[in-house]
């Protein structure tokens, strides 16, 4: 029998957070609200929102749509990501 262990993260560290943190932090330091980012990139609030809030994984298809209205390459997006 092999043994496993699971490695202890944080929710912090979660990829989809971890994500969710980085589009915040992009949008803070350019002025966007949610409401407005979802409309510069075709995308629903609510959906922008659970992405924000890290509680669901980005579809690349998001994932690019919301680095173009950002104005950013998709990998500033994944900033941090482990």
């Amino acid at each position: 029998m092999i043994a496993t262990t699971k490695p202890n993260v944080t929710v912090n560290e979660i990829p989809a957070h971890l994500f969710g943190k980085q589009l915040r932090l992009l949008c803070q330091e350019r002025g966007i609200s949610q409401e407005k980012l979802a409309e510069m990139a075709d995308l629903h609030r609510n959906y922008v929102g659970v992405l924000e809030r890290g509680g669901q994984f980005a579809s690349l298809e998001a994932i690019c749509k919301l680095a173009h209205a950002l104005k950013v390459k998709p990998a500033e997006l994944l900033k941090n990501q482990p």
